[in-house]
């Protein structure tokens, strides 16, 4: 046999190997091009404005565990005001070794949403981000979440207090929240990058989350009506 037939045999797998990757490469591309500007018409199909990336934007969101990753990053970033609070809808992205975790989060402001700081997750997430408060706990009132969720806050027995029925149906009904909370402000997030229209979705929860929790927490005294 020829020496060169190895070597001609090697070359051609490079070059298939090399057209496949670039080919695979660019498919990737377009979607992810194809997807922001779904996002983006559909920002405008409800009252959003659609910012794109913005870094210095998460230094305005306040102190979530989420954030706390290796070098986070912000994408189809979409900001706006609803039922009174500023909403911030973005893909968000954090090292933690040796995976880069990406998310869809919607970030809910306002000075009259009074929680205690808190933060629900599924273990897959929480056992990464729990120290930020110290410790967990899971929710022995509510079995079916603790097989879901661990919980962690500042004040245990006021975060479980505003896990009311309505809180506990929404997030029965969903597989892959994660959520976090402090005053004057609520993160719901998904574990994936959603579509256009799971974005919607996800904004239509955190307010109906928002609503609930923070009326739970005033039944209980949190803080005096604003």
């Amino acid at each position: 046999m020829s020496p060169l037939i190895p070597m001609a045999l090697f070359l051609g797998c490079s070059v298939a190997g090399t057209l496949v990757f670039v080919a695979l490469l660019f498919l990737a591309l377009r979607q992810r091009s194809k997807r922001t500007q779904d996002l983006r018409s559909g920002a405008e199909s409800f009252d959003l404005r659609f910012v794109g990336e913005d870094e210095s934007h998460l230094a305005s969101l306040g102190a979530f565990p989420l954030f706390e990753g290796d070098k986070p990053h912000l994408w189809n970033l979409q900001t706006g005001d609803k039922d009174g609070f500023a909403v911030s809808i973005f893909d968000y992205s954090r090292d933690v070794d040796p995976e880069v975790l990406k998310h869809t989060v919607a970030v809910l402001r306002s000075p009259s949403l009074r929680l205690p700081s808190f933060a629900l997750h599924g273990d897959r997430i929480f056992g990464r981000i729990g120290a930020f408060f110290g410790r967990t706990n899971i929710i022995p009132s509510h079995m079916s979440l603790s097989r879901r969720y661990h919980l962690a806050a500042e004040d245990t027995d006021g975060a479980r207090a505003m896990l009311t029925p309505d809180v506990v149906r929404l997030l029965e009904a969903r597989q892959d929240f994660m959520i976090e909370g402090h005053d004057g402000g609520l993160l719901v997030g998904a574990l994936r990058e959603c579509s256009s229209k799971e974005c919607a979705l996800l904004l239509a929860d955190a307010l109906e989350l928002a609503r609930h929790l923070d009326a739970a927490s005033r039944a209980r005294g949190q803080a005096p009506p604003v």
